[in-house]
């Protein structure tokens, strides 16, 4: 389907498309978006999806099925064919940075001059998307960051480790965790109760008790990016397109302990409910009012997939790893593993759009961003690989429109 200007002034509401963003973005005409949101898969073999895979395999069909790279302007980017799912080594990374690289050209070339993109990444793998948009043409502006306070620890004991590489038969299995959730039995923690610290059993393992290997994740990032203008100046840019500026005043965070009458000036920090509350109690002038976004309930997942069957959400292969508790994660009609808050989305997209635009979302995944472009009264272009959470957009988009529903 090619879509282009005259095309964008007949779309009613929502335009949702099934494929691959590799093969839908070639199809559209050039500077006909005003602005993107998008969540695209990270480069960490998520749960074993193989939407986040970039194996070696996995490579050879999403970059160079596509579009072999030029290494001669490319120095380096052969070595995605060697690339590992999530193998931390140098050609892993490079393979997801050659990946974001083919979308980010495209995607330059059909959002209008001045056009902003807010895209989501995680903290590991967020330098490799950020150079491959800003190879793409991209001027990168700022990062913002989603801080909460449920992230999933996949830390290792190292005592627990090496005990069990010297044999130790019986090492215990109740030790302290970052989580609410015991790592190694995927059972809830007992309410207020501290478990005690892991015990050495080896003298290899002495004094290594307090050592781990990894943090809780408590962020995400959000690259904040623009086409350049192609005039000299904002202003003169925006009266050709429409394009180049951020809706401060839209986004200002109204709060009745604050002096400033319009609202506090929107920044490159955003609180969860839990990680607000914790800063809250820190302050009496409550500094998570400024941006403050609870994560969404099981109610806000699922409008409008009633009578859909229900599936546990994080659903893995052979390959995956990590654990998580069948407990924890409760079948539920939205099967997508990471979904975003609509609050959330709706206060990015808003900042970044103009009156009466046109948003695309090149990973639609499950359709929060369209609920949140069709709430805050804009156009909005989706596109989604994956049919199951396809019809799942489908389902949630069209709950909204159908109520008329103001989150």
């Amino acid at each position: 389907m090619k879509i282009n200007k005259k095309y964008i002034k007949t779309l009613n509401t929502a335009l949702l498309i099934n494929g691959d963003t590799l093969n839908e973005l070639p199809k559209m005409e050039s500077n006909i978006i005003d602005s993107c949101l998008i969540d695209p898969p990270y480069g960490i073999g998520f749960l074993g999806k193989e939407w986040d895979n970039f194996s070696p395999k996995a490579i050879e069909e999403k970059v160079f099925h596509h579009q072999k790279i030029d290494n001669k302007k490319q120095s380096g980017r052969s070595s995605s064919m060697h690339a590992g799912s999530y193998d931390l080594s140098l050609a892993g990374a490079r393979g997801f940075q050659d990946w974001c690289f083919l979308w980010a050209k495209e995607l330059i070339r059909v959002i209008k001059p001045g056009g902003h993109v807010l895209c989501f990444c995680s903290t590991r793998m967020y330098h490799r998307l950020t150079v491959a948009l800003e190879e793409a043409g991209f001027e990168i502006r700022d990062t913002l960051s989603w801080n909460f306070g449920s992230g999933f620890p996949k830390s290792k004991n190292v005592a627990l480790v090496i005990d069990k590489i010297m044999g130790c038969p019986n090492r215990g299995h109740a030790i302290a965790t970052a989580s609410t959730y015991q790592v190694s039995t995927g059972k809830p923690l007992p309410p207020g109760e501290d478990l005690p610290r892991y015990e050495s059993k080896t003298k290899e393992s002495k004094g290594w008790n307090d050592f781990g290997t990894a943090l809780k994740p408590a962020m995400e990032l959000i690259c904040l990016a623009r086409k350049p203008l192609n005039e000299k100046t904002v202003a003169k840019n925006i009266l050709k397109w429409g394009t180049g500026s951020l809706n401060i005043d839209g986004c200002r965070i109204k709060d009745e302990s604050s002096k400033e009458l319009q609202g506090r000036w929107p920044a490159n920090t955003i609180f969860d409910e839990e990680a607000g509350k914790v800063l809250d109690l820190q302050s009496k002038t409550n500094p998570s009012r400024f941006f403050y976004c609870p994560k969404p309930n099981n109610k806000e997942k699922n409008a409008g997939l009633e009578g859909m069957p229900k599936v546990r959400r994080d659903l893995r292969d052979e390959k995956a790893t990590g654990v998580m508790s069948k407990k924890s994660v409760q079948p539920q009609q939205n099967s997508h593993p990471t979904i975003k808050p609509v609050t959330l989305l709706r206060y990015l997209v808003r900042l970044i759009t103009p009156p009466n635009g046109v948003v695309l979302d090149c990973f639609m995944g499950s359709g929060t961003c369209g609920i949140a472009t069709y709430l805050e009264g804009f156009k909005y272009i989706g596109i989604e690989l994956e049919k199951e959470y396809y019809e799942i957009a489908k389902k949630r988009i069209q709950h909204y429109i159908n109520n008329k529903k103001i989150a």
